[in-house]
């Protein structure tokens, strides 16, 4: 089974709000099964996150070719939801990869995924990292609307971030 694995982000960093982010060390798997007549999402979350073709994974894989064919698959995630690691940004990045899987007619580039996870995200700063890894500041591309510019940074090997999440 082919399997994408997408990493947390945590973004707004400093005075780069809405532009700068980071990928950490949580990730999103998922396990793309078997064909199927309807989508079938398998997941560890509760039951307000959608099993059918309502799912944001789905949704995004859609957004890429909407002649793909249903499947089956497995979602894995030590990313939290609702916390500022990213969940959503991950799921778009994992949709966005599951339709360029899937499809037999798109090909899409990195910087295609990320210009049209932007598009559905609304800005760069989780999804960047979630494409890129590492730091990554993103930003409009001034000559071409509707594309971004990234710039990744290397990430220190001493750097460890801490997320503190209250109950």
């Amino acid at each position: 089974m082919p399997e994408i694995i997408v990493p947390a982000t945590s973004a707004n960093m400093g005075p780069g709000f809405d532009s700068l982010g980071l990928a950490v060390n949580l990730y999103l798997k998922v396990r793309i099964s078997k064909q199927s007549d309807q989508w079938i999402v398998h997941h560890p979350f509760d039951k307000r996150v959608p099993t059918d073709e309502k799912n944001m994974i789905v949704l995004s894989a859609l957004t890429v070719d909407a002649s793909i064919q249903p499947h089956e698959i497995f979602v894995e995630s030590e990313i939290p939801l609702a916390r500022g690691l990213g969940s959503s940004s991950s799921a778009i990045i994992a949709g966005l990869m599951l339709g360029n899987e899937l499809s037999e007619s798109i090909n899409l580039s990195k910087q295609q995924i990320l210009d049209r996870a932007v598009k559905i995200e609304g800005h760069p700063d989780n999804v960047s990292p979630a494409i890129f890894g590492g730091i990554v500041v993103g930003g409009p591309d001034p000559q071409k609307k509707g594309n971004f510019l990234t710039y990744q940074i290397d990430t220190p090997d001493d750097y460890l971030p801490i997320a503190v999440i209250p109950y």
